[in-house]
């Protein structure tokens, strides 16, 4: 059996992952190929950067003019950190984990096989894997240094705090070095990133790279055929036995409408991102070593989750586009004096309690995005910066409520489950109802998007579902 996977992110990981560990099959994979070599010349090249936090909205075009590398590569995606993946990968509290899979010991099976991949810090708690599910633990880079002395959260509430688990290497020749430069890319690797595992599969000849984008789908007697723009910008033809989408949340739905898979219009869950900013006192002793992606996660499941950021070079970007342009409508950078005082937050609701993102093709077959709010929002990130501002109070963290931002729909970077597994047009394996060799293994599959990072949940899913029900 011949199969293609479409995308190179995360999702496209853990399917690589599931086949190649239960099959000596070739694996195809197709993307676009196009990333970008970090400069000799310091610890990276101002050239090689994607825009700070990512792109300023999730469907704009960033063009690169650099030339496409095997190695050492930074994603040219538009959104977020995307391959470059600095992502919380805490899992969904069990009851979350209940409502998206039918057998919770197969999920977290899974989680801690992909940790054999994944580089990590954390442990059982902080990552909420059951201890039945024993995983190593893991200490994060320069920690006792952060947030000192914010106190952990009670167990017996609903609202905990703790270290936030990311995809970051802490040992090792290309471990964290505490350099700051998180937020546009990490020059030394330390950042996990989806085409370092894929790289190795193509080396170890488990999976064949081809160079291309994919533009429709067509399913055959016995089969899929996949039409795409090769390396050269030219239309070409693969024909496989099944294929496995992983092109993310919107690409996913994208594809699948300009084939005619799906109808004509498709809602995207989102989960609504809100910014806020506080102060506290380090102690007179700052470290020299700074690491700019989440050192603490404050969460409530039933209302928010957010990461707290220590302020310095790169966080200090983010809080001035924050504190200035509410005050005097200006992009003024925050004097680095202010560092010591001030941290940023970045909370997420959950899909229900967020706007959406409609999709929509039109007769010349041309995709549209629009967006719409939700009447509970801003009524859920008041009550959420609440339950904020009185927690941290504890820890003599001083939320400033003035500085609370709630950016559009969707520029969170946090959507998804447009084609929820056992829905209107998937069944209850993710296969694609009106073509079922094609099977859906992305965030596309999640019936919703709850609280907290949702990236490495969808992997856990469509690891599981491979692996257990031999898809």
């Amino acid at each position: 059996m011949t199969t293609l996977i479409i995308g190179s992110g995360l999702s496209a990981l853990a399917v690589v992952k599931a086949l190649s560990d239960s099959t000596d099959e070739k694996i195809y994979l197709i993307d676009a190929n196009l990333r970008h070599q970090i400069q000799d010349k310091g610890p990276i090249g101002v050239s090689a950067k994607k825009t700070l936090f990512g792109s300023s909205h999730m469907y704009e075009e960033t063009e690169f003019t650099l030339p496409a590398v095997s190695s050492l590569s930074l994603s040219y995606a538009a959104g977020g950190l995307s391959t470059v993946w600095g992502a919380g990968i805490r899992l969904w509290d069990k009851s979350s984990v209940l409502e998206i899979t039918e057998n919770t010991d197969n999920f977290y099976k899974s989680a801690k096989l992909l940790l054999d991949v994944v580089p990590y810090f954390g442990n059982n708690e902080t990552m909420n894997i059951p201890l039945d599910t024993p995983i190593t633990s893991i200490d994060a880079p320069y920690d006792e240094n952060s947030f000192f002395d914010v106190i952990d959260g009670n167990p017996n509430l609903n609202t905990k705090i703790f270290q936030t688990p990311l995809a970051v290497r802490t040992t090792g020749f290309n471990s964290c070095v505490g350099c700051g430069l998180c937020l546009t890319g990490c020059p030394y690797g330390s950042i996990f990133s989806s085409i370092e595992y894929i790289d190795d599969c193509v080396k170890k000849e488990k999976v064949v790279r081809i160079q291309g984008k994919v533009f429709s789908l067509k399913q055959l007697i016995a089969g899929v055929e996949v039409s795409y723009k090769n390396e050269l910008n030219q239309s070409d033809i693969v024909v496989v036995d099944q294929v496995y989408m992983c092109a993310g949340a919107i690409g996913t739905p994208a594809i699948l409408m300009q084939s005619n898979l799906l109808g004509s219009k498709i809602e995207i869950k989102d989960s609504q991102v809100f910014y806020f900013v506080g102060l506290y006192r380090r102690k007179a002793k700052n470290p020299e070593n700074k690491f700019s992606l989440s050192r603490k996660t404050i969460t409530d499941p039933n209302h928010f989750s957010a990461s707290l950021y220590e302020c310095n070079s790169e966080v200090r970007a983010r809080l001035s586009a924050v504190i200035s342009e509410k005050l005097f409508g200006l992009r003024v950078r925050i004097p680095k004096t202010l560092d010591r005082y001030l941290f940023l937050g970045i909370g997420f609701l959950d899909s229900e309690k967020s706007g959406q993102i409609e999709m929509k093709i039109s007769d010349s077959n041309e995709i549209g995005i629009t967006t719409s709010r939700n009447s509970k929002t801003s009524v859920t990130v008041k009550q959420s910066m609440k339950i904020i501002a009185k927690y941290l109070r504890k820890s003599r963290l001083w939320v400033l409520p003035v500085f609370t931002q709630t950016p559009p729909v969707g520029a969170g970077f946090h959507s998804g489950a447009s084609l929820p597994i056992d829905s209107q047009y998937v069944d209850e394996l993710g296969r694609l109802r009106l073509a079922k060799s094609i099977k859906i293994a992305d965030v596309s599959l999640l019936p919703k998007i709850f609280v907290g990072s949702h990236t490495f949940n969808s992997m856990a899913l469509n690891h599981s579902l491979i692996v257990n029900k031999k898809l």
